[in-house]
């Protein structure tokens, strides 16, 4: 099996990272241009935030070990 260089992928990436950065600014730029006059949805984040925590919340306590019952009886 060959040795796999770490450089290799940090150049890759690096490449990756700037055609993001310059196909992004075209894409951003289009899309305002499209909402001229557009607000922000603040009740959608408010539910998606929310919605968010409340799975994580589930998650977490789900994971959580019982609590001993008390069987003196």
């Amino acid at each position: 099996m060959p040795e796999h260089d770490p450089a290799e992928g940090v150049e890759r990436n690096r490449a990756l990272g700037a055609a993001v950065v310059l196909l992004d600014g075209r894409t951003l730029a289009a899309e305002r241009a499209t909402r001229r006059g557009r607000s922000t949805d603040a009740l959608g984040a408010v539910l998606i935030t929310s919605a968010l925590m409340l799975a994580v919340y589930t998650i977490v306590e789900d994971n959580r070990p019982a609590a001993p019952s008390d069987s003196r009886c």
